[in-house]
């Protein structure tokens, strides 16, 4: 007695599942195989930044400034001293409000896009350049995004590989980086 098949056998189907997900599974980029930036950068190297007065760089992506130290921290002697503030969603954008009162400039946190083009995409822990961003933690950090569609979150980027999020409630406390126009 012959038996007949009606459909591709279960062999078959297994085997190409599996070289469908090994395929997958290898386009797959993994951040912990890229080395950590502090050390791929040579000291004092810039990259495309650009340094301006009083602890300030600018980079040809953006038109922005950025302090190069987390609020809450001075930038000194090429080093940043001081306590980062970790503050809600809320309590940062005043932060940043009451440093332009005090300043006569206008700061504010970075938007996720900002925080991207600055983003170091060859190396992580965390993704920036160290010369420009010294001691970076890596830490979620706030940006000036909300959720759309939702009062309850808001956007962070997570310094160690630049990813992006927008799942964070706005009540919690997490660090931030503060700009200004140039």
């Amino acid at each position: 007695m012959t038996k007949t098949s009606k459909g591709p056998s279960t062999y078959s189907f297994g085997r190409r599942a599996f070289f469908l997900m090994l395929f997958a599974l290898a386009g797959c980029h993994d951040p912990t195989e890229l080395p950590a930036c502090g050390d791929l950068f040579e000291i004092g190297e810039r990259g495309a930044f650009r340094e301006v007065d009083g602890g300030l760089v600018a980079h040809p992506a953006v038109n922005v400034l950025f302090y190069r130290c987390p609020a809450g921290q001075r930038y000194v002697n090429r080093s940043c001293r001081g306590e980062a503030q970790s503050l809600s969603f809320e309590a940062a954008q005043a932060y940043a409000v009451e440093v332009s009162e005090r300043s006569g400039g206008n700061w504010r946190l970075p938007s996720p896009k900002e925080m991207r083009a600055i983003q170091e995409m060859s190396c992580v822990s965390p993704a920036y350049n160290p010369n420009i961003f010294p001691e970076l933690p890596v830490e979620n950090f706030w940006t000036n995004s909300e959720l759309e569609l939702s009062q309850y979150y808001g956007c962070v980027v997570y310094t160690y590989q630049g990813s992006r999020s927008c799942r964070a409630l706005l009540s919690a406390e997490h660090p931030f980086m503060l700009v200004r126009e140039p």
